[in-house]
């Protein structure tokens, strides 16, 4: 049940993501929502492999389908998804909302300012101002919004990774 679901959210957003998200421009930046899921998912999801072979999936289809570097989007997806894997269980005060949003903003920044740099062969400091900073702002609300979709109609509203914890420690 639980591939079924992934499965179906990643079809929902690559729809969304080829066929409206060019229309969804603000100031030039088009939102990433497969990457927001990506991000939503490795949050949540208690399992590494499936975390990771899920962001290796979207990484594929991102580059095939969404016209960027085929191999620059496989290795953004799946180097964030362990990043975020590494990192998410520090800081445990702190809900996995805004770890998830965090998250987003440093790697959709981080990848903006990549990509310019591949394209362009140079940083001019107004491009932060501009491209990188608003990119990593935009996708950082849209990824706030999909986790919290994906919490709720893939686990019920619980982390499954707490759920493990709570497990382990009784």
């Amino acid at each position: 049940m639980k591939n079924l679901k992934i499965f179906l959210w990643v079809l929902l957003l690559f729809i969304i993501q080829t066929v409206t998200a060019n229309y969804i421009r603000i100031n030039g930046i088009v939102p990433d929502v497969v990457f927001a899921f990506v991000v939503a998912l490795t949050m949540l999801e208690g399992d590494y492999v499936c975390a990771v072979t899920v962001s290796v999936i979207c990484g594929v289809f991102s580059g095939s389908l969404g016209g960027g570097s085929f191999a620059l989007e496989t290795l953004f997806y799946t180097y964030s998804a362990v990043l975020i894997l590494k990192f998410r269980d520090k800081y445990k005060n702190v809900p996995r909302i805004f770890k998830a949003a965090a998250a987003a903003f440093v790697l959709n920044t981080v990848f903006a300012v990549i990509r310019y740099f591949i394209k362009n062969l140079s940083l001019p400091a107004s491009a932060a101002l501009h491209i990188f900073l608003p990119y990593g702002f935009y996708n950082t609300l849209i990824a706030a919004g999909i986790y919290v979709l994906v919490k709720y109609t893939m686990y019920g509203g619980e982390d499954k990774r707490e759920k493990q914890l709570i497990q382990k420690n009784s």
